[in-house]
């Protein structure tokens, strides 16, 4: 059963059921689905945007790019220890931000995979 359903003759404890089993397991499923979408194409449009602005050498940053999906969220980021500063910029290099940049001028974009993921 991929939605709650109610069906004419349904016993109380069955719609009760029907509802508690779209809440507890199909709902979140959903989400997840949702927020993986959204993860992947962040990480990707993070990995492009990096390329494009010039911010690879050895590509050792955008190869390390991943996202990584919990509960109820997405994380976007990098381990290597150097991102930050190639990201914020130093006092004597400007931020190139790879992924502020993808949140700030994406987020339509963004929605819709959340939404797509989602969809029933």
């Amino acid at each position: 059963m991929d939605t709650a359903t109610v069906k004419a003759g349904d016993s109380m404890s069955e719609i009760t059921v029907n509802l508690n089993n779209f809440i507890e397991n199909i709902l979140p499923e959903k989400i997840a689905q949702g927020l993986e979408l959204a993860g992947q194409y962040v990480e990707n449009t993070a990995k492009e945007n990096i390329t494009d602005m010039g911010a690879v050498d050895t590509g050792a940053l955008k190869n390390s790019i991943t996202h990584v999906l919990g509960d109820k969220s997405v994380e976007i980021g990098t381990s290597v220890e150097y991102a930050p500063y190639v990201h914020d910029g130093t006092s004597k290099m400007e931020g190139r931000p790879f992924l502020q940049n993808v949140v700030d001028e994406h987020m339509t974009e963004i929605v819709e995979y959340l939404k797509r993921g989602a969809e029933f």
